[in-house]
């Protein structure tokens, strides 16, 4: 059954991910979602395109950017700039060296464009202080050196801060892979959570299942800090 249903999702572009034994019961919940919305579609549902990622042009960009000092290379320091570089570097650290090449950066924007997904399920809980946050917006802008292949992704969280990203321009729920800045806005959120450009929260939607994986993503957000 399960292959059944992955088999479906690969057709439409979209990315179920392999969920710990934990998480079961929130990748059964997003099956069910999925099998609702292929129970509505014709014998062959429409592919959801991947974006026309460019590795090179992308990497050396992400450089730019990022490379404050010019030495070819980027230090933890400076990843924290960019909150979804910052929170994935260590995912793609080839040779374990505490900093990222361009060509690490090739590497893994490589990963992206081979895998070919369209849209991935992307669920997230979010928490400031420790406590989960209800009735809040949460949008994940892309890093600036991907913006111009990848949209942003929204949704609200609900009961205990869980929230499901969706594309807008999309019919079905789910993000695009890629690194991002997490902005949540809503009652008593910090101002620096609340904007792209001051936000230091940040998450990777990668194509594969990642030795950090738990299933979730985990937003934290301090009132202090």
């Amino acid at each position: 059954m399960e292959s059944l249903q992955h088999n479906a999702a690969t057709q439409m572009g979209i990315c179920l991910p392999t969920f710990k034994s934990a998480d079961r019961l929130v990748r059964i919940a997003a099956v069910g979602c999925l099998l609702t919305v292929l129970a509505g579609c014709s014998n062959t549902p429409p592919r959801i395109d991947a974006p026309q990622w460019d590795p090179e042009a992308m990497a050396d960009e992400a450089m730019k950017l990022v490379d404050k000092d010019s030495n070819g290379q980027l230090s933890p320091e400076e990843m924290a700039s960019a909150p979804g570089l910052g929170a994935s570097w260590k995912r793609f650290d080839e040779n374990g060296d505490g900093q990222i090449s361009r060509d690490e950066l090739v590497n893994r924007v490589t990963l992206y464009a081979d895998s070919r997904v369209g849209l991935s399920s992307f669920t997230a809980d979010v928490m400031l202080d420790g406590e989960p946050l209800e009735d809040v917006d949460v949008k994940i802008v892309p890093e600036p050196f991907f913006a111009s292949v990848v949209e942003e992704a929204t949704g609200k969280a609900g009961q205990g801060g869980y929230v499901s990203l969706r594309v807008p321009t999309e019919d079905v729920p789910g993000a695009r892979i890629g690194m991002y800045r997490v902005v949540v806005t809503g009652p008593g959120i910090p101002q620096k959570y609340q904007s792209a450009d001051t936000t230091d929260v940040g998450v990777e939607i990668s194509p594969q299942t990642e030795e950090d994986d738990t299933g979730m993503a985990h937003f934290e957000l301090y009132s202090r800090g």
